[in-house]
This record gives C-alpha cells, sequence and structure tokens, in this order.
C-alpha cells in the first residue's frame, strides 16, 4: 500500500489529541476508584491523580512536537518549493524539532511573514499553511489578525517545548519524582518563615549541565487547566493544517469550520494558574582528596 497525499489527509487523525485530554480530564474530575482498586495492587488515589496529571502534561508535550512537525513539513524545501503532497514523507524524514525551534522563538515565528507564490497570488507562509486555498479577499483582513495571534501561540508553545529535559524525564525510565511538599522563605537568624509556597502537587527531575561536578534538580508544580487549554490551541491549529488540504485533495463535499484566532484568545490560554511554576537547584559536588592510609 503506497500513502498517497489523499490517503494522508483523508485519515488525519485531527481530533487526537481533544480525545485524549478530554478523557484524561474526565479520569481526573471523576475516579473509577472501584475499578482501581479491584485491577492495580497497591492502588493509591492521589498516585492515580498524579498519572492522570502527567499524562495530560505528556499529552501537551506531544500535541505541540506534532504541530510543529507539521508546520516544517510544508515550509518551502532548498528549492524553495512547498510540498504539500509529499507532507508523509516530510514528516517520516524530518529531524528533531528542538534545534530549528530556538531560532524561531528569538525572532516570534517571523518565517511565517515570508512571502510565497500560489500560482500568480503572493501570499505570506503563514497564510500558505493555515489558511491554506483560503483566498478569499474580504477575508484577508481577518487572516492576517488571525496570523498575528497564531505567531504568538507559536511563539508560547515552542518556549515550553524546547526545554526537552522534562518530556525526555517522563518517556525515558519515568525518571520524574514526587519529591518536593513545600518551599519556603525564612529569615536567617531566626528561621521564622517569610513566605511559603505548596509544593505537594508537582514533579522533580534532574536536568543535564555542562559542568560534570554539577547537579541541577527542576521542579514543576503542574498546571493541568493551562495543559488542556494550550492542547487546544494545538489541535485546533492542526485542525486548519489538516481539514483545508483534506478538501482540497480528497475532495471533500461536507461543510467544516474553517477557525480564526485572537491575541486576547491565546493569551488567555497561555496565562499560568499558579502562584509558583519552576523551581530550579544547583548542587555542586565537592571533591574530595583521598589520602592512603597505612
Amino acid at each position: 500500500m503506497i500513502i498517497t497525499p489523499e490517503l494522508f489527509y483523508k485519515n488525519y487523525q485531527v481530533n487526537y489529541f481533544d480525545y485524549k485530554q478530554l478523557t484524561l480530564k474526565a479520569a481526573l474530575e471523576s475516579p473509577e476508584e472501584e475499578t482501581m482498586r479491584g485491577q492495580v495492587l497497591g492502588y493509591d488515589k492521589s498516585d492515580y491523580k498524579r498519572t492522570l496529571k502527567s499524562s495530560i502534561r505528556q499529552v501537551y508535550f506531544h500535541s505541540i512536537e506534532t504541530l510543529m512537525e507539521l508546520v516544517f513539513a510544508l515550509m518551502p524545501n532548498k528549492e524553495g518549493i512547498i510540498e504539500d503532497d509529499k507532507i508523509y514523507f516530510n514528516l517520516l524524514n524530518s529531524k528533531h524539532a528542538y534545534k530549528k525551534l530556538e531560532k524561531h522563538v528569538e525572532n516570534n515565528f517571523e518565517v511565517l511573514d515570508k512571502k510565497v507564490f500560489v500560482g500568480d497570488k503572493e501570499i505570506t507562509l503563514g497564510h500558505y499553511i493555515f489558511y491554506h486555498g483560503f483566498y478569499v479577499i474580504e477575508k484577508k483582513e481577518n487572516i492576517e489578525e488571525s496570523l498575528e495571534a497564531i505567531k504568538i501561540g507559536l511563539t508560547s508553545l515552542a518556549k515550553d517545548f524546547i526545554d526537552r529535559d522534562e518530556y525526555n524525564s517522563y518517556k525515558h525510565g519515568l525518571r520524574v519524582l514526587p519529591t518536593l511538599m513545600k518551599f519556603k522563605l525564612a529569615r536567617e537568624d531566626d528561621l521564622s518563615t517569610l513566605k511559603e509556597w505548596d509544593l505537594s502537587d508537582s514533579m522533580s527531575y534532574y536536568k543535564r549541565t555542562k559542568n560534570t561536578n554539577e547537579i541541577k534538580i527542576s521542579t514543576k508544580v503542574f498546571d493541568t487547566k493551562r495543559d488542556i487549554e494550550m492542547t487546544s490551541v494545538c489541535s485546533n491549529l492542526i485542525w486548519n493544517i489538516i481539514t483545508l488540504r483534506r478538501y482540497r485533495f480528497c475532495q471533500q463535499k461536507e461543510e467544516f469550520k474553517i477557525l480564526f484566532f485572537g491575541e486576547e484568545e491565546i493569551k488567555k490560554s497561555r496565562k499560568h494558574n499558579i502562584n509558583i511554576q519552576d523551581l530550579n537547584f544547583n548542587f555542586v559536588r565537592v571533591n574530595e582528596r583521598k589520602t592512603n592510609s597505612e
């Protein structure tokens, strides 16, 4: 079987991440404790909820990675040609998105402002990727406003994703642990508390450093509401990318929605809902001098 562009766009699961997040959210809000108790050894309710929040976090990272890979797969190749019909193979041969994202974060995805030609029409690359085939003149202003919001959204998503230590800690060996319960600032003279934060709803993991004698521990407090809302942003952008091409390649006759985005909508979704977000602790090992005893 050959995977044609028609087959790819027709069967691509545009709602994949929303399905997963809504299922996990429902489980988090209404855990089936009796079922779990009967089938899971050593079932613990708090551990189960932590598992669901961790899964929601991972789905969020996966949705960002997927969106970015699709965007990169639709960018012009070395000859300046955009290959919608080869998207599957562009995805297959793509390299990890991390390094590509760093430069786009620095310039707030200005690459989407690049001019490309579609026939005799000159439009922006962002227009081509997210509003493919939708070149009605009276909608041009709406598209331009939407693309400005999309650039803000992509920049926020990329910032969350390029620090890959957290995502890798989940994927490789599940080496994230709930280690910190509280964090407080205290006076030096009498140790009286100045301020205190609850970290019981958090996970910690080691981060790589260039100094081999240094250990860095990062603690992230769950912001599950934000993870779900930002996943929805990813899903909506994937929706525009895929469904507009489905209409073209598969000659789809059914009506479908085209989504427009606003800056306030994006900024509301990316807003953090917790008082403390990231904590990083650095520890340096001191080499002890070895002595020989007689």
